[in-house]
């Protein structure tokens, strides 16, 4: 069953100066625009933007909703006691999301001391933009080596250029402050776990601009089977680099004017950042430990479009299946519902499309009363990743305050949306009361859509102590053991080979060609789609083969780990932003008396920018991270989550826990999970290496995927072959050490593979946390070479271990026999 969860703590940070919550609502209230023309802070409308929106490497959208700054986060730091000088080093993206996760603690009555038995998940996409200005900073030389192609050699000038530019460069990109150590997209769940002392299994999650919903369907996961105590979810978005902007503009996305979502004039959306953060609990415990409820989440879902036209389309029947998983397991139906927050960002396709899809419910329930709808994104525009938590902190007030929240910019519906919706909805436009209908409390659905058909859900309900508090202890978590069994592995290694190349020892005389035609991707736009994306579909196709004939599409999920960052995406942040360095040549050009035609100095330009591919339709889903799981759900027509995870070099254990507590607590019946790396620019290798520390400057890194089919174990059918068996009980988390990191977040799963292949009896290194073991990190396994056979041990006469023996291992039965073991070896250890 599906425990609801508490809402314990809130915090904003959202244009234009919603700081907390309560600007946030007074905002929405009285309907203050966070949207307005972009300044040379944000991005330089003279270098970017073009009313022609056929113009290369230009936007026709010079509006946004940005932020000004990131809030007073140095009052929190002093509030809480916490090293102001570690605040420094972190980057944009960090400080907002800092920011809203100290507000939030704050709201909840939290001490900080308590946040280790806390997890971080992170709802975010493109990460920061200080990695991709230290890519065009590296990529500076390339540029002068078309520099040395022009009269400027001949004329004895390129020396004073050189010396002068890279400095000029560093400088206009402010890389002085900037801390190589926290640029990795990794680092922004993990510097903020390490700052923060956050203990239990924390990650980033991609899944496009409906990253907040899913980062919140995820944690109540580790809620749910008592990973976790507590949890801390974040949406954000802190990267307003031109890039975004600029290649959505080539699909037609963006308004030409102001975001008018819903509206018969509604052209498309206007980008937007910000960050929000909840603090969830099970309700039981909220209840238990007296904390303040804000509200009740009964429900969540997430889905995927599974096959169609395009791979950013947006589907009905993905969106139904999303809004109708969290409906089936609060048992209620869109009868029970008051209010629809939408996704509708105001593109013309997509309002429509998420209309029908809502309607949908309401024709199956014969709906008996008008729902009321809205969007935010008129005020403080489409913030992707942050957007879905703007919609969630905006209902939850509006049932504070007994008011349908407004949406503002809007006259009337088109005539094919009134079509649509009927009787059956209604946008507010108005600070309407909110009138409860029954004795139940009021509830609404919350959307986010997200890039690529992966739909999030949450059904939120005001708290009502005599309606909630009567029933939030008839809810038992799964807290056995399970099997699980693998029976589908599928890879691309750094050697082009499939598993079944390596398994037959084939070797191929012709240079790797991606299979097209077998994926029906038309070969003129391969390489707008990024080298991970392809190789991610391939190990993973193999991997499946027929094993989901005839099972239910909607019961499996695709888990993929990478550390986020893909190589088209900074070879087009490159090539859009070439633009930057011209500027600054032309400048040293003129300051040293030096001149050059215009014509010469856009000739560097152009064959600078001819090293990568040009900026068209299919560039942005091809350089989005969360692209790598939607290419196998759209392939396949899988219609379960499809998510990217990101924990650095435990990337892929993250995504195996995600994906097997799906299977735990019935969601799916099959899981794909894997693990991939594509990006081996060596930009990028040296900025990881300077965040990991422990990678060998001799470790070369590699590129490959490799992928597993995984099922319960009581599900295993006769046309299925066991490639590997192993078990997981409902509290702990998987961990692999791998004997090494070459493929970076794919590693573990490249390591798994070797451990199947050599028959270890040892798959897994599990973790579990007890109150035992605070202090002690333990790897728990069944068999290791060295092993303590506590049921000899006695605590009046235990065995001892000397300093060399590096491995603990404890044979146990269940929880309550591993707890007794833990005393005896921890007796051991400190030799009490």
């Amino acid at each position: 069953m599906y425990e609801p969860i508490a809402i314990i703590g809130y915090g904003v940070l959202y244009p234009p100066n919603s700081d907390n919550v309560q600007n946030f609502w007074k905002n929405i209230k009285n309907g203050v625009q966070g949207i307005r023309e972009v300044t040379n802070e944000v991005w330089n409308v003279n270098d970017y933007y073009n009313e022609d929106e056929n113009v290369p490497d230009k936007t026709y959208c010079k509006n946004s909703a940005y932020l000004d700054n990131t809030g007073s986060l140095m009052d929190y730091i002093s509030k809480f006691n916490l090293d102001d000088g570690k605040i420094l080093s972190l980057n944009r993206t960090k400080k907002m999301v800092l920011y809203t996760i100290l507000q939030a603690i704050d709201e909840a009555n939290l001490n900080i001391n308590e946040l280790r038995d806390s997890s971080l998940i992170i709802g975010n996409m493109l990460g920061d933009l200080d990695i991709s200005d230290y890519m065009l900073y590296k990529f500076g030389k390339n540029y002068l080596n078309e520099v040395e192609k022009s009269s400027l050699v001949q004329r004895g000038s390129l020396e004073k250029i050189t010396d002068k530019f890279g400095s000029r460069l560093y400088e206009e990109l402010d890389l002085e402050d900037r801390n190589i150590d926290g640029m990795f997209p990794s680092s922004l769940v993990t510097d903020i776990t390490d700052f923060l002392g956050i203990n239990q299994l924390s990650f980033v999650v991609d899944g496009a601009c409906s990253g907040s919903l899913i980062a919140i369907d995820e944690a109540i996961k580790l809620l749910h089977n008592k990973v976790s105590k507590f949890a801390i979810v974040t949406g954000a978005l802190g990267n307003m680099g031109v890039t975004g902007n600029v290649a959505f503009s080539k699909i037609g996305g963006l308004s030409h004017s102001k975001s008018k979502p819903l509206d018969k004039e509604n052209d498309g959306l206007t980008p937007g950042e910000g960050a929000g953060t909840i603090i969830i609990k099970r309700i039981s415990e909220a209840i238990k430990d007296n904390n303040k409820i804000l509200g009740i989440i009964s429900g969540s879902g997430v889905s995927s479009d599974g096959s169609g036209q395009s791979i950013y389309a947006p589907s009905t029947s993905g969106q139904y299946l999303a809004m109708k998983k969290s409906l089936n397991r609060a048992n209620l139906t869109i009868n029970d519902i008051d209010y629809v927050e939408m996704h509708a960002t105001g593109t013309p396709v997509g309002d429509d499309v998420e209309l029908e899809s809502i309607v949908k419910l309401c024709v199956e329930e014969n709906l008996k009363h008008k729902i009321k709808i809205g969007s935010l994104k008129s005020q403080i525009g489409h913030s992707f990743s942050a957007a879905g938590m703007a919609n969630l902190i905006k209902v939850l007030k509006g049932m504070e305050n007994n008011q349908y929240p407004p949406t503002y910019n809007f006259t009337e519906l088109s005539d094919k949306s009134k079509n649509i919706v009927k009787d059956y909805l209604e946008v507010n436009v108005k600070n309407t009361p909110w009138e409860r209908r029954n004795s139940g409390p009021r509830r609404a659905l919350i959307n986010a859509f997200g890039f690529g058909g992966i739909n999030g859900n949450i059904l939120v309900e005001e708290y009502l102590p005599s309606f909630h508090n009567k029933q939030a202890f008839d809810f038992h978590s799964n807290n056995g053991n399970s099997d699980f069994s693998i029976v589908g592995i599928g890879v691309f290694d750094e050697n082009k080979k499939t598993l079944k190349d390596i398994l037959n020892k084939t070797e191929h005389d012709q240079p790797f060609q991606f299979p097209f035609i077998k994926y029906k991707i038309p070969p003129k736009i391969l390489n707008k789609i990024d080298y991970a994306q392809q190789i991610s579909l391939i190990a993973a196709t193999e991997a499946i083969g027929n094993k989901l004939d005839g099972s239910d599409k909607s019961r499996v999920g695709v888990y993929v780990g990478s550390t986020m960052g893909l190589t088209n995406a900074y070879h087009s942040d490159i090539r859009i932003r070439s633009v930057e360095y011209t500027k600054i040549l032309k400048d040293i050009l003129d300051k040293e008396n030096i001149t050059i035609s215009n014509s010469e100095l856009n000739e560097i330009e152009s064959n600078f920018k001819g090293k990568f591919e040009s900026i068209e339709e299919d560039s942005l889903p091809g350089f989005m991270d969360n692209i790598v799981a939607s290419r196998v759900s759209n392939y396949h027509n899988i219609q379960g989550t499809n998510a990217v995870y990101d924990h650095g070099m435990d990337s892929f254990s993250v995504a195996l826990n995600q994906g097997i507590l799906s299977l735990q607590n019935g969601e799916n019946d099959i899981i794909i999970v894997g693990a991939v790396n594509g990006n081996v620019m060596d930009e990028y290798v040296e900025v990881f290496r300077n965040y990991s520390k422990s990678l060998s400057f001799e470790t070369e890194i590699k590129s490959g995927a490799c992928f597993y089919v995984v099922k319960r174990s009581e599900d295993v059918n006769e046309d299925d072959t066991v490639l590997g068996t192993f078990s997981k009980s409902a509290n702990t988390k998987f961990s692999i050490k791998a004997k090494s990191y070459d493929y970076l977040g794919a590693s573990e799963a490249f390591e798994l593979l070797n451990r199947l292949q050599n028959n270890c009896e040892k798959l897994f290194d599990e973790k579990v946390d007890t109150e035992e073991s605070k202090l002690l990190k333990l790897n728990l396994t069944y068999q290791l070479l060295k092993t303590i056979d506590v049921n000899s041990m006695s605590c009046d006469n235990p065995v001892g271990l000397t300093f060399e023996e590096s491995d603990l291992s404890i044979i146990y039965n269940d929880v309550e026999d591993l707890k007794k073991k833990l005393k005896l070896a921890k007796k051991v250890l400190l030799n009490e």
